[in-house]
């Protein structure tokens, strides 16, 4: 039988559809980065600060991405949409058990995925400080990931801990791609720590570089 929360949340998902459809999406440097890797078979992990993950994951619906959402009930909900959008779901956390969802994650990208989308401050923050998931998972992977960041012309700005970024409807959303960031494969506790500042480094300046206004 269908529950009363699986209707809300199935409608609550329909109205995002129609929400995220309206916006007008100018993608910059998406084949020569990102695409070029997948081309050579390659399965980066793609990489975006939490605030800005929904335009960047409406725009990557139906791509057979895999991703993690978390097993509260706010991941339920994350979990439902994303499923609709045809991504791979692993419940979990990168932060609270996370040895096992990441695992979970890295079998399910190797197997069937062609790409691992990561929330790399997420799920609770602090915002803008990169979590060692992303690049324990990336080494494990093929040792490369690819930020995006968005450029909404008008947005409004929660004031939840991520400072949530939605783009107003009809606005147009850049989305911009970085270059290849290459890690070691050195899997040791120091490494990973040196790549985790590495990334995040990067993804502030690139941040800063792209969309300075929302740093």
């Amino acid at each position: 039988m269908i529950t009363l929360n699986k209707l809300i949340i199935s409608f609550a998902t329909t109205i995002l559809n129609i929400y995220c459809k309206s916006w007008r999406y100018t993608q910059h440097n998406l084949d020569e980065n990102y695409l070029a890797l997948l081309k050579q078979g390659m399965k980066p992990v793609f990489a975006m600060w939490h605030d800005q993950f929904l335009p960047c994951a409406f725009l990557h619906r139906n791509e057979n991405v895999v991703s993690i959402a978390s097993d509260s009930k706010d991941g339920d909900i994350a979990a439902h949409v994303f499923k609709k959008w045809k991504y791979n779901i692993v419940r979990g956390s990168t932060f609270k058990g996370g040895v096992k969802a990441a695992l979970n994650a890295i079998k399910t990208t190797k197997e069937i995925g062609t790409t691992f989308a990561i929330t790399v401050d997420g799920p609770i923050g602090p915002r803008h400080i990169v979590r060692s998931g992303a690049v324990f998972i990336a080494k494990k992977l093929d040792n490369v990931i690819i930020v995006a960041t968005i450029k909404p012309r008008r947005f409004k700005r929660f004031n939840s801990w991520d400072r949530f970024i939605l783009p107003l409807p009809f606005t147009k959303v850049d989305v911009y791609y970085s270059k290849p960031i290459y890690l070691s494969i050195d899997t040791t506790k120091e490494s990973i720590e040196n790549d985790r500042q590495k990334l995040e480094k990067f993804m502030l300046d690139f941040t800063n570089e792209t969309s300075p206004n929302l740093i």
